[in-house]
């Protein structure tokens, strides 16, 4: 097993990770992040978490009053140094740890209390994943300071004084786990109804659903922005999974929202954890009406999770609008979508909203038209970096002297495997990227694109260079 000491960094709800990829190694970070506050477990070697440049703990940044519980200005006092400071840094233990299983899974609470209101632009989605450790590890402690939902500041509990800070830790027998194999599906369905899992189209099937209006996993995808479905560290230093949901520009009616974790499909070599043995957290707030987000439903109601260990999965349905548009009665083939094929923009619905509420309750409807599967296209790329050798410790080598793309578009991006970290090390900027051999031992690069978008399969490749003294 092998622990990492690195920085993560998170991103708002707006800048979403769109790959388990580090954003770091393909540009230089310009904004201060989120510091990680929770131990992480990540599943997959070639599939990082959002991660970024190894980093000293450090408070030297703004330090703020706050109280140790969010929002209870009553609750004891705490001194905080802030998120999103380059002055503040810490992080986590982030460990390796492949073939785990997931003990809960945490669905936001703002979609478990609350249905979207289609007053605002977006809901947010959001799935949390955690494993019971069997030893402890450290975590940070955390301070709220001010504000509600995306007005938060929070910062890690420190003590002493101006430039000599200590963080405030402790034991944590939960750790939360990032796997590249987590996906969002989303289908309008008919509430009331039977449906079956499709798990080579990873999407519900029967009569009365809908094609997926979104369907995307974090290993195939492309982009970021409002349109992916992606991981970020919060502003209270845990991290999630999320989607920015366009609620008011979709047709009205019962949605199903589905969090799976995918098998093996082309490079992927699947997930490296399951759900076989996970539950769902017990939910301990009721939304935030004050963030606009969602609108109060009525009391003793609520949108309820389900666990489906059977099938590695879990689901939450909720109802967008007071309507219900009718499902097409041709059930069509299902557009390459999801969170690689969004370009950063609102994805545009399969269906079309009908002209007002419906006359009555629908029949059975008829699926004309099955979901057919799509056959995977393999990207290519020319990669003329040379692919093996051995030179000697403190040598640069040339990977690309400028950004490779794909014939599907996409630009490669590179990176040391994990275990090599410490023997050399990865740097692009403006698309020129090169690799240093720090010490004896052997050194393996990847050069890699994700899919644009279900119709492609990843692009991957690897070189791996010997160092000698």
């Amino acid at each position: 097993m092998h622990v990492m000491r690195t920085a993560l960094v998170g991103a708002s709800m707006c800048a979403i990770l769109a790959s388990g990829l580090p954003a770091a190694f393909a540009a230089e970070e310009e904004e201060a992040g989120n510091n990680l506050s929770v131990p992480v477990l990540w599943s997959e070697e070639e599939y990082l978490p959002p991660i970024t440049m190894p980093v000293t703990e450090q408070f030297t940044g703004e330090v703020l009053p706050g109280h140790v519980v969010a929002q209870d200005s009553t609750s004891a006092a705490c001194m905080g140094a802030v998120q999103q400071d380059f002055g503040n840094v810490w992080q986590a233990p982030a460990v390796l740890q492949a073939g785990g299983a997931v003990t809960t899974v945490d669905w936001g609470d703002n979609l478990e209390a609350m249905d979207p209101n289609l007053s605002r632009a977006y809901t947010r989605v959001e799935v949390g994943l955690a494993q019971t450790l069997a030893t402890p590890s450290t975590g940070y402690d955390m301070c709220w300071i001010s504000g509600k939902g995306m007005q938060e500041l929070w910062g890690a509990q420190v003590t002493g004084g101006s430039g000599n800070y200590s963080a405030v830790t402790s034991e944590r027998t939960e750790a939360l786990v990032y796997t590249a194999g987590a996906r969002l599906t989303i289908q309008r369905i008919v509430p009331g109804r039977d449906y079956s899992w499709d798990a080579s189209a990873m999407r519900w099937q029967g009569t009365g659903t809908d094609a997926p209006y979104f369907n995307g996993a974090l290993h195939e995808a492309a982009s970021d922005g409002p349109g992916a479905f992606g991981a970020e560290i919060t502003i209270s230093g845990r991290m999630s999974y999320g989607y920015l949901w366009p609620t008011n520009s979709i047709p009205q009616g019962e949605y199903r929202l589905t969090f799976s974790l995918d098998g093996a499909a082309g490079d992927f070599p699947g997930s490296g954890t399951n759900l076989s043995t996970a539950s769902l957290a017990v939910s301990e707030e009721e939304g935030d009406e004050s963030e606009g987000d969602v609108s109060t439903m009525a009391e003793g109601a609520g949108n309820a999770a389900v666990m489906r260990n059977d099938i590695n999965l879990t689901y939450i349905d909720v109802t967008v609008g007071t309507r219900t548009d009718p499902i097409p009665t041709d059930e069509p083939t299902a557009p390459p979508s999801g969170g690689s094929s969004s370009g950063g923009s609102t994805p545009t619905p399969v269906t079309t909203p009908g002209p007002g509420p419906a006359a009555g309750p629908q029949g059975p409807i008829e699926v004309a038209v099955p979901i057919a599967a799509t056959a995977l296209v393999q990207q290519n790329a020319r990669i003329r970096a040379r692919k093996s050798g051995k030179y000697p410790v403190g040598q640069t080598l040339l990977l690309a002297a400028r950004p490779v793309y794909t014939d599907a578009g996409v630009t490669v991006r590179w990176r040391e495997r994990v275990l090599d970290r410490d023997r050399c090390t990865v740097r692009v900027r403006d698309g020129r990227a090169t690799v240093t051999l720090n010490k004896p031992g052997t050194c393996t690069v990847f050069a890699w694109a994700p899919a644009p978008s279900p119709d492609y399969a990843p692009f991957r490749w690897s070189r791996t260079y010997r160092a000698v003294s």
